[in-house]
């Protein structure tokens, strides 16, 4: 039986790398809900969120989602976006009646749904965007930002300068002119407002000719208006949004995805996140509740906060502020993974059961890393988790958070769900007894996370070639523990994690290990010390090619050694204790080099 035919999902229907905030289409979210996870975890995370929600008046305004590469932070804040604003959707029911249907496994569903309802009585816009999406945003203030996407909600223009235009003219009651004279002129009003330049001219002309302005009044209303936003602080900004509240009598929500990197992304910079301070406490003296801000990050808040160089004592508001914390672990993302693409079929759990039966001890040695993973110990284990190890699944975060510098944040793109979406579809049509090997992981993960060096110098060790293992095997499986401090690399564990079947032995693989890793030795690709192999850098491998390369002249080697030790040890007599003197002389290689001729 192929492992495609064990799943109950079709492997070959795709699967979104990326859940963004920020894309909107009913049918996308149509989808989304139907074919989110509610794991024990989010439903906990949900309580949390809606019961804070509820509350008409507070100053704890902030919700901090926070979760590593792939966690679902971005899907879950999207959830709560849906829930909230709660379209209709194109099969004709809500977005809270299509959620609740995903609740049936929550220990306590009549609970949420029973929040979910009282969220009919607060009327809410939400305005949804990944902070790091548009470039433009970095040379934004988060208030202009903010601002920014709250006037694109309101149907005002893409372009922030035209946006603001439009809505100061709206301001004083008259922008529906200004519309009407473009469009009257015989132009889109739609094409005029993409454009600046030509959005301040129409609009200079229509308030001359119809709002008895002058054109240098037109005009300086025009710049003032620009001038604002060039200069909008966080108090400006929650002023604008409490004015949207009163008018409309719903609650104004903001949604920011990857607000971390963004506050991070200047060096020895905290402008940004005291920025992020001030949006967060002007929303709460002022709103009391009636503005709310939802952010994602990779990193916890404290953890952000404290490791990096920022004036703690600046920042207390921020913490009180975003006091709900949701925190998505590898426990969130390994329960999603497995229920939406592990999941296998009822006819082949008699399978499961007699493999593993058959051949329990085997199976448990390969899946033992000899470190505080997982191991495969029971037929649910087993079947739970092909044709993965359960301890990959604990493994792949771990290496994730475990990396430094830019890969890490190459690596945000490759997220977890598809990462286990790509080696389904790669192993889709092996037998069963396939199981994923480190080099499947690797392979999967490729220069994107590794870098291209890397992958280049893994790949030009394959000029040998075992029977079962080659040297690129071998060094994908180091690159791959390098960055792991739960498991040590030894031959033993490598050699299990190179195992591609669960029926595969042991002992009838690591003397090919051993063979590969004696080449990869020689060709100073790796060390071993007390049965620990570890990857030769570039510079060590430069230095030892550098000193075999190294001629000794040994005379004057001979020579530099007498000199220093004579510079030490230029005893030419000795004594011990009321003894006499003792004369002695010094010999190396057999020739004398000093003290008294004839001595000892």
């Amino acid at each position: 039986m192929k492992i495609k035919e064990l799943l109950r999902i079709n492997i070959d229907d795709e699967v979104p790398l990326v859940i963004k905030a920020g894309e909107q289409d009913l049918a996308v979210e149509e989808k989304e809900i139907s074919q989110y996870i509610v794991t024990h975890q989010i439903e906990k995370h949900l309580e949390a969120f809606l019961t804070n929600y509820k509350l008409l008046s507070t100053d704890r305004i902030g919700v901090w989602i926070s979760g590593f590469f792939g966690s679902g932070k971005s899907y879950f804040a999207k959830i709560l976006g849906y829930l909230l604003t709660n379209h209709t959707l194109p099969k004709g029911i809500t977005a809270r009646e299509l959620f609740n249907e995903r609740l049936s496994n929550c220990s306590n569903p009549e609970f949420i749904k029973g929040n979910i309802r009282a969220l009919n009585s607060i009327a809410s816009t939400v305005v949804m965007f990944e902070m790091t999406a548009d470039s433009s945003l970095n040379m934004e203030t988060i208030q202009q930002s903010i601002f920014k996407k709250f006037l694109e909600t309101c149907g005002y223009s893409s372009f922030p300068n035209v946006a603001i235009m439009e809505y100061e003219l709206n301001t004083f009651g008259h922008l529906e002119e200004v519309r009407n004279y473009i469009e009257q002129s015989g132009n889109d009003y739609s094409k005029v407002a993409q454009n600046v330049g030509e959005f301040r001219r129409h609009a200079v002309k229509a308030m001359t000719e119809r709002l008895d302005y002058t054109a240098d009044e037109a005009s300086e209303f025009l710049k003032s208006a620009v001038n604002k936003y060039d200069n909008l602080s966080p108090t400006v900004l929650a002023e604008h949004c409490l004015e949207y509240t009163r008018e409309t009598g719903k609650r104004l929500v903001f949604i920011v995805d990857e607000i971390g990197q963004y506050v991070i992304s200047l060096k020895d910079n905290e402008d940004r996140i005291l920025a992020l301070q001030g949006v967060a406490e002007a929303f709460a003296s002022k709103g009391k509740g009636s503005v709310r801000l939802i952010v994602t990050s990779q990193e916890k808040l404290d953890q952000l906060i404290a490791n990096r160089d920022f004036d703690k004592r600046k920042l207390g508001k921020l913490t009180d502020r975003f006091e709900v914390r949701l925190d998505l672990t590898s426990e969130n993302v390994d329960e999603v993974a497995r229920e939406r693409l592990l999941k296998k079929k009822i006819e082949a759990e008699p399978l499961f059961e007699k493999t593993m039966r058959e051949n329990q001890g085997n199976i448990t040695t390969l899946s033992d890393t000899n470190g505080n993973y997982r191991k495969t110990e029971t037929k649910d284990d087993l079947m739970t988790y092909y044709p993965f190890h359960p301890y990959q699944f604990q493994l792949l975060p771990d290496l994730v958070q475990n990396t430094i510098g830019s890969t890490y944040y190459q690596a945000t793109a490759r997220k977890f769900i598809f990462l286990v979406d790509s080696i389904l579809k790669n192993l889709k049509d092996e037998e069963f007894g396939r199981i994923v090997s480190s080099t499947d992981l690797f392979d999967a993960l490729g220069p994107s996370f590794f870098g291209s060096g890397v992958t280049h110098l893994v790949y030009g060790a394959d000029q040998y070639r075992g029977k079962n293992v080659k040297a690129s095997d071998i060094l994908k499986t180091l690159h791959i523990l390098k960055n792991l401090n739960k498991i040590g690399a030894s031959e033993t564990v490598i050699t299990r994690m190179l195992c591609k079947n669960i029926f595969d032995k042991q002992y009838e693989l690591i003397k090919e290990v051993k063979d590969a890793l004696d080449y990869l030795e020689k060709a100073r690709y790796v060390t071993r010390y007390n049965g620990e192999i570890t990857l030769v850098t570039d510079l060590e491998r430069d230095f030892i090619a550098e000193m075999e390369n190294t001629v000794i002249d040994i005379p004057k080697r001979n020579e530099e050694i007498v000199r220093q030790l004579l510079n030490i040890f230029n005893y030419k007599e000795i004594r011990y204790g009321e003894g006499p003197y003792i004369p002695i002389e010094w010999y190396l290689d057999n020739a004398a080099i000093g003290g008294k001729k004839k001595g000892l």
